[in-house]
């Protein structure tokens, strides 16, 4: 807060700096005009008191009472976008009265929530209706809840001596929600649904029933029978019928946020995304998911089959940080009486410790069934067990393990990969 002050204390000593040297120039025409007389001192005098009148005027140039509206382009509604995306906005600014305005420097900033911000800057020159435009474009934005900030707008008059000042406040927030990939197939998913590795999960678990549990929205590639025909007609928009399933599997994706998991942000961020990424397939695909985060601000959503019940988990994963502190054992321990036999957690996580293993182990003999998604960040060296030796380790013991670099391999390691080395 102390820069702001001293830009400010410096900008109104360059101001008074001006105004002296003004009232000193008009001082000096009207002594040399009574002192020395003729028409060269008289029209000096003139010249100066035009002068000083005009530059003073240009404060009510109108620029205080400034009125705008922002848009923003190929964008509808609510304003949604993922991690890595810019933003592109147009003010429209209106400024009224009268008086000359040569041009018009703009600064607005949108503010994420922890604090951090994103300047932008621009001119226009008003037109004959004094209006001007000015386009915005953000750089990559990263997840987060972002709001813009009081827009600041400064013009001088043509001979740049007084810099005028106003405000615009154009409230509006928008959420920039974790980067996502899409899954088409999740193999050895498929068959644990179908009972081809667990014998256990019923060959019924992916049919629906006849009865018609609500509505929801329209999905690419929904039958033409399935759409409510009804509901679309009221709403406008298409609507579809939800059917009840039987004995649908469930599966909760854990998002471990134990601050010592991590050495980089980028990191984390991967870790988010292949969780936001296996939250959408499942929402995608109508099926049961929940998500455990376990960190600071932990939260257990119970797998349901509910859009509202995603956009939930969606929010959650916006301002996650890596900030938790429990271990692994006492995060699961919270929440054991909500599990059932059949359950598959879904681990996204860059351990590779004997207490990760252990839990997923321990959920085996329960009846459970356990996968990790290894968050690998390669480009950290480490004198740990590796990660190609990790997966081949899970493997053997029977557990689903996948190694994850970059978001963009997750679906051909989730479509391909091998069980068992």
């Amino acid at each position: 807060m102390e820069r702001p002050i001293a830009n400010r204390t410096l900008s109104e000593k360059k101001l008074s700096r001006s105004f002296w040297y003004l009232c000193a120039f008009f001082v000096f025409t009207l002594l040399f005009m009574l002192f020395q007389g003729g028409k060269l001192a008289v029209m000096l005098f003139i010249f100066s008191l035009v002068f000083c009148v005009y530059v003073y005027l240009g404060r009510y140039s109108g620029i205080r009472k400034t009125s705008g509206t922002r848009t923003f382009h190929n964008m509808h509604g609510q304003i949604q976008l993922e991690a890595g995306q810019s933003l592109e906005s147009e003010l429209i600014m209106f400024i009224p009265g009268f008086w000359p305005v040569p041009y018009v420097r703009v600064k607005e900033s949108l503010v994420r929530r922890n604090g951090e911000g994103v300047v932008q800057e621009g001119t226009f020159v008003p037109d004959w209706a004094r209006r001007g435009v000015v386009k915005f474009s953000s750089p990559p934005l990263r997840r987060g809840v972002y709001s813009f900030d009081r827009t600041e707008l400064k013009t001088v008059d043509v001979f740049g001596i007084f810099e005028h000042k106003g405000e615009v406040e154009l409230p509006y927030s928008l959420i920039v929600f974790p980067k996502t990939t899409e899954l088409g197939y999740w193999t050895h998913f498929q068959q644990l649904m179908k009972g081809i590795e667990h014998h256990t999960v019923s060959t019924l678990a992916h049919r629906e029933t006849t009865q018609i549990n609500g509505v929801r929205e329209y999905m690419y590639g929904d039958r033409l029978s399935r759409i409510h025909w009804n509901a679309t007609a009221k709403t406008g928009t298409w609507k579809s019928k939800e059917f009840e399933r039987e004995s649908l599997p469930i599966t909760v994706v854990v998002l471990d946020r134990w601050q010592k998991s991590y050495t980089s942000t980028e990191e984390f961020e991967l870790a988010v995304s292949v969780t936001a990424s296996l939250l959408k397939y499942g929402a995608h695909q109508q099926l049961p998911f929940g998500l455990l985060s376990a960190g600071g601000n932990g939260k257990y959503y119970p797998s349901k089959v509910k859009s509202d019940h995603y956009q939930q988990m969606s929010q959650h994963l916006v301002e996650v940080e890596s900030d938790g502190w429990q271990s692994m054992e006492q995060t699961l321990g919270h929440y054991a009486k909500e599990w059932k036999r059949g359950t598959l957690f879904v681990f996204v996580s860059p351990r590779k410790n004997q207490e990760l293993l252990t839990e997923m182990k321990h959920l085996e003999a329960q009846g459970m069934y356990a996968c990790h998604i290894l968050i690998d960040a390669k480009s950290v060296p480490t004198k740990a067990i590796s990660s190609e030796e990790w997966v081949n380790q899970l493997r053997r013991s029977g557990l689903l393990a996948y190694a994850i670099s970059n978001l963009e391999a997750l679906p051909n390691a989730l479509g391909g990969a091998k069980l068992h080395g």
